[in-house]
């Protein structure tokens, strides 16, 4: 009957956990060997009370189970917590496009019209999202967030979206902030073991965010890092806007900022000349 109680404890524990962070299961590890240790030396005692016979092969069995998941959890601290839940680094790319005033332009406008206006904003550049291979990851009120080769391979990401945001910006009747950049991430399912989703974690992220936040702040359509220039530069014309620290993503190097003027002649086609500045 104890065996049994332990059994469905450990079930349960087991159940509890898929809800929780891997950082939270990562510094229980140590609380659960204690637990782990105290079911076995009961399981131990109450085998040697009825059969001596069967002590020493179920002490081994004890003494197995706790080595495989001690080795376990060895495993996991050596790969760090958001590996363990299956995320693996990848070179992407991330775009963000936010309508600049277009709350203020629906704030008065009726419930319906605001919902028929924002499904064809988001419907247009949603279908130039996916044109180029991206990836539509959150959208919210007047800001979208799109990856491009996280979820789906893309081999030209930082060009592919740079392009995204070029052909939004360009089409666009209303003023837009967007940001690119390129770089590492680490990009899994994130969840529990009923619900979880395709995710991208890392700095990379808040970084594309405060360039878009900075695009608005001076009134540039595109901002992309100086990385991203270096692979986009055949395929478009910048100018040098800025150089700042962002000590998450390069430590106390300076990152410079460019703005993306318009498309090269030669670039996806020779009509695709958007000029955006």
């Amino acid at each position: 009957a104890m065996q049994s109680a332990m059994r469905l404890m450990l079930a349960n524990l087991k159940e509890y956990k898929s809800y929780m962070p891997a950082s939270v299961i990562m510094d229980d590890a140590d609380d659960e060997s204690e637990a782990e240790q105290s079911v076995s030396v009961a399981t131990t005692n109450q085998t040697k009370a009825t059969a001596k016979g069967s002590s020493k092969a179920s002490t081994k069995k004890s003494m197995s189970r706790t080595s495989v998941s001690s080795r376990s959890r060895a495993q996991a601290k050596k790969a760090g917590g958001l590996m363990a839940v299956g995320l693996t680094k990848k070179k992407v790319s991330i775009a963000i496009i936010n309508a600049v005033g277009w709350l203020k332009q629906v704030k008065d406008m009726p419930l319906h019209d605001v919902c028929k206006q924002h499904g064809e904003m988001a419907s247009a550049i949603l279908h130039v999202f996916a044109t180029k291979k991206g990836v539509p990851e959150t959208f919210s009120g007047d800001r979208f967030v799109c990856s491009f080769n996280a979820a789906k391979p893309v081999g030209t990401h930082k060009v592919n979206a740079t392009m995204a945001v070029a052909e939004v910006t360009y089409n666009s009747p209303n003023p837009v902030s967007c940001a690119v950049a390129g770089g590492e991430a680490k990009v899994g399912n994130l969840g529990t073991d009923t619900m979880k989703k395709f995710s991208f974690v890392g700095p990379l992220f808040s970084w594309v965010a405060c360039m878009e936040r900075y695009a608005k702040k001076i009134g540039v359509s595109i901002l992309i890092d100086g990385p991203t220039g270096e692979d986009v530069k055949t395929s478009f014309l910048t100018r040098q806007v800025d150089q700042v620290v962002y000590p998450k993503l390069k430590g106390e190097k300076a990152i410079t900022l460019m703005q993306i003027v318009k498309v090269k002649e030669g670039g996806e086609s020779d009509e695709w000349m958007y000029e955006l500045e």
